[in-house]
C-alpha cells in the first residue's frame, strides 16, 4: 500500500542526545548529510539523502508512468534497475520512502514505539474500519484489543476448527466440480469460501456466500458481502494514498459509502442476534469473546462501537487475504501438473483415505510440499504489498536519513523477490521450503520473509490462515485436478493492488474430477 504525505520540514530538537543535521534535497543523489551528536565526541556520521524515483514530474510524480494499482510493481522495477536501498516516491506532491531491505523492514516493524501507523491515512478509512485492529493507532488500546481477541486464535482453539475448515472446503470442491470442464475464475469463488469460514468461525453465522453464488436468483433478505467488498476495496486504496482531495471527490466514493453502510448493517445485526441468543461457553467465536469482555467490564474498552469496528475488520481480514492466497496457489499448480501431482501424492501418503474432518490437526504439519506451495504464494503474492509507518524522530535506514514524520513503506513485494536474499528469486519453487533445501534456496535473512508482518502488529490470525489454507487445499486437491487455460507453463500470473493484492487479469483454470 502506498501511503504518503507532504515532506516535513527539517526540525531541530532540544534533546541533548539527539542529532542535529542539515538536509539537502533528495533529488541530489550524491550529496551527504552530516549528523553530529552533541553528547558524544565520536566522529560525525555521514548519511545520504533518499534518492528520488527517476523521471517524476512536478506534483503528479510518477503517475504518468504507471497506473495507481501498479505502483508496487513499478517500485520493484525501479529497485531492480537502480540497486538502491531506499526510494523517495512522490505522488500528487506527497512523498513516501520505500525500502525493500530486510534489515530496514525488521528495524521498522520490531520497533513500534519508534515507528507508528500513519494517522492521516487511517483517518480516511474511519467510516469503514473505525478503530479495529488494522486501524487502531494507540499502542495501548491496540494491545488491549488483541488481548480480548487472542483466545479465539490460540493454537488449540484454531485446531478445533479443522472440521469447519473441511466442511467449507467440501462445499468449495462441490462448487468447482459443478463446473468441471468449464473455464472458471478462481478468485470470486475462493473469496466466497473464505467468507463462509470467517462467518462461521468468527461470528457464529453462516453467510451462505458459496451457496449464494450458485443460486439463480438472490433471495430478498440476503446480503452479498463479496459484492459489497467489490465496491469498497478499490476506493479504499485511493483513500489510503491520502490524495489532496475531499473524500467525496475520490473516484467511487459514493458507492464505497453505500457499501460500507450496508456492511455495517450486517455487523450490527450479527451483534444484536448474538446478544439475544446469549453467550455459551461452547461458543468460542470472536464475537462471543468480545461480548463476554463487554459484560465483564461494562463501560470499558469493548463498546458496541468497538465490536462493530472489529467485525468490519475481520470480515475483510479473515476472508480476502486467505482467498487471494488460495486462488494464486491453485492457479500456480494448474500451470505445473508435476507439482500438482506431487501435492496429491503427499496427501495420499500422509493422510491416506481418512476423511479430513476426522484427521488430527497436527497431521497438516506433516505436509511440507503443500505448505511449501502456500509459502511460495505468500512470498510472490503477499496479501499486503507494503505497510506504512512514520518515524517518531529522524531515523536512519542503511545509508539514508529519513525525516521525522515522513511515511516509510516497508515493501514486502520487493523484499520477497530481492535477489540478494532469495536464490532464484523470481521463480515459484515450492521445494525451496523443504527442510533439505532451506539453507540453499530459502530466505537468506531472518526478516526476508514476512507474509504476516512482524512485531506487535503482526497478523493475529496467522495460524488460523495457514491451517485454513492447508485443510481447504487438501480437501479440494484430493477431488479435483486443475489445468491452465493456455496449457502447461502458460499464463504467468500478474498482480494488481486494491486494498490488498489481487490478480490483474484474472486467474482462469479448468477444473476436472481428479484422475480424469
Amino acid at each position: 500500500m502506498h501511503h504518503s504525505q507532504t515532506r516535513p520540514k527539517p526540525t531541530a530538537t532540544s534533546n541533548s542526545s539527539s542529532l542535529c543535521h542539515s538536509r539537502p534535497s533528495c533529488s541530489s543523489r550524491h550529496a551527504t548529510v552530516v549528523l553530529s551528536c552533541k553528547a558524544s565526541s565520536a566522529p560525525a556520521a555521514q548519511y545520504e539523502p533518499v534518492p528520488a524515483v527517476r523521471g517524476g514530474l512536478p506534483y503528479i510524480g510518477v503517475l504518468h508512468r504507471t497506473p495507481v494499482n501498479q505502483l508496487f510493481s513499478f517500485v520493484e522495477r525501479e529497485f531492480a534497475e537502480t540497486g538502491v536501498r531506499c526510494l523517495d516516491l512522490q505522488v500528487f506532491g506527497r512523498h513516501a520512502v520505500y525500502t525493500r531491505h530486510p534489515e530496514d523492514i525488521g528495524s521498522v516493524l520490531h520497533n513500534p514505539s519508534k515507528w507508528t501507523k500513519a494517522p492521516l491515512m487511517m483517518k480516511r478509512l474511519d467510516r469503514w474500519l473505525g478503530e479495529g485492529l488494522v486501524s487502531e493507532l494507540d499502542p495501548a488500546r491496540h494491545a488491549a484489543a488483541r488481548d480480548v481477541l487472542a483466545p479465539a486464535f490460540r493454537a488449540q482453539s484454531v485446531k478445533d476448527l479443522v472440521p469447519l475448515f473441511a466442511d467449507v472446503g467440501q462445499q468449495l470442491a462441490a462448487a468447482l466440480l459443478s463446473q468441471a470442464g468449464s473455464t472458471i475464475e478462481l478468485e470470486p469463488i475462493t473469496r466466497r469460501a473464505t467468507l463462509d469460514v470467517i462467518g462461521r468461525a468468527g461470528f457464529g453465522h453462516d453467510f451462505g456466500a458459496l451457496q449464494m453464488a450458485q443460486q439463480q436468483q438472490q433471495q430478498q433478505d440476503q446480503v452479498d458481502i463479496v459484492k459489497l467488498f467489490d465496491d469498497i476495496l478499490d476506493t479504499s486504496m485511493l483513500l489510503i494514498m491520502n490524495p489532496p482531495l475531499p473524500d467525496a471527490l475520490v473516484p467511487g466514493h459514493s458507492s464505497y459509502c453505500a457499501a460500507v453502510d450496508a456492511l455495517e448493517a450486517v455487523a450490527l445485526r450479527l451483534l444484536q442476534e448474538r446478544r439475544q441468543q446469549g453467550i455459551s461457553p461452547q461458543n468460542r467465536s470472536l464475537l462471543s469473546f468480545m461480548l463476554a469482555a463487554q459484560q465483564a467490564a461494562p463501560g470499558g474498552l469493548v463498546s458496541d462501537k468497538h465490536i462493530r469496528d472489529q467485525l468490519m475488520t475481520f470480515m475483510l481480514a479473515g476472508s480476502d487475504t486467505s482467498a487471494t492466497s488460495l486462488a494464486f496457489c491453485l492457479y500456480e499448480l494448474a500451470r505445473r501438473p508435476q507439482a500438482q501431482q506431487a501435492v496429491r501424492q503427499e496427501l495420499q501418503q500422509v493422510l491416506e483415505d481418512t476423511p479430513i474432518d476426522q484427521l488430527q490437526p497436527d497431521a497438516f504439519s506433516s505436509l511440507p510440499y503443500l505448505t511449501g506451495c502456500i509459502n511460495e504464494c505468500l512470498r510472490l503474492y503477499p496479501a499486503a504489498p507494503g505497510l506504512a509507518r512514520i518515524p517518531q524522530q529522524d531515523a536512519v535506514l542503511g545509508p539514508h536519513l529519513v525525516p521525522q514524520g515522513l511515511p516509510v513503506v516497508v515493501d514486502f513485494f520487493s523484499c520477497h523477490r530481492h535477489p540478494e536474499f532469495w536464490p532464484r528469486a523470481s521463480e515459484w519453487l515450492p521445494e525451496r521450503w523443504l527442510p533439505s533445501n532451506l539453507k540453499a534456496l530459502g530466505p537468506q535473512h531472518p526478516d526476508a520473509f514476512m507474509p504476516f508482518s512482524a512485531g506487535s502488529r503482526s497478523c493475529i490470525g496467522r495460524y488460523f490462515a495457514m491451517l485454513e489454507m492447508q485443510v481447504m487445499l487438501a480437501v479440494v486437491l484430493r477431488q479435483l485436478s486443475f489445468a491452465a487455460v493456455g496449457g502447461e507453463g502458460s499464463g504467468q500470473a500478474a498482480a494488481a493492488q486494491s486494498f490488498t493484492l489481487k490478480s490483474r487479469d484474472g486467474l482462469r483454470v479448468v477444473p476436472t474430477a481428479a484422475g480424469r
